[in-house]
């Protein structure tokens, strides 16, 4: 709630390090090969921290705050934020690769299996998203209106996710 990742030896759990972001953390950590923790913020950025010593390596700004976790696929990071766009962005420096529009914000992680890519957002809709090449494959909406706030689950050819009209939607 006040912004601070924490760094915590797993064997003694003594504090490593912290990262004072300006804004509530709500996005869970998720990690790289190149030893680093990626974090989003409620103050619009996405964080590359050094997991030995919490050090910025770089930080991406959207146009409003990350919920969701972000996603790590073959050097590239992914962003699903309230600014209602996907953020396809380079681990290597932060340089955004490309911006997918998701026609309205998202709060939840992506699941990504290979190119694809699945998110749903707060407006009405749940997306596959392509993205090597960085376009919507295809949108599902559901028969009555229900927004996508929790992150989807991908099992035997199926995205699985929950919705505000209180169903589990199994989207082939």
């Amino acid at each position: 709630g006040e912004g601070i990742i924490h760094a915590l030896d797993a064997k003694t759990g003594e504090k490593k390090w912290t990262f004072t972001t300006q804004g509530e953390i709500i996005s869970s950590a998720n990690f790289t090969e190149d030893s680093h923790v990626l974090v989003g913020s409620n103050d619009e950025h996405l964080y590359c921290l050094s997991l030995k010593t919490g050090l910025q390596k770089w930080k991406y700004k959207i146009e409003g705050p990350i919920n969701g976790a972000p996603g790590v696929v073959d050097g590239h990071t992914f962003v699903a934020g309230c600014d209602g766009a996907l953020h396809i962005v380079k681990l290597s420096d932060g340089t955004m690769v490309n911006k997918v529009p998701l026609g309205g914000p998202s709060g939840a992680s992506a699941a990504i299996e290979g190119q694809r890519l699945y998110v749903g957002n707060m407006e009405r809709s749940f997306l596959c998203i392509d993205w090597k090449k960085a376009e919507v494959v295809w949108e599902y909406e559901p028969p009555k209106t229900a927004s996508f706030y929790s992150s989807a689950a991908l099992a035997e050819g199926l995205a699985v996710v929950g919705a505000r009209d209180r169903r589990i939607h199994a989207i082939k």
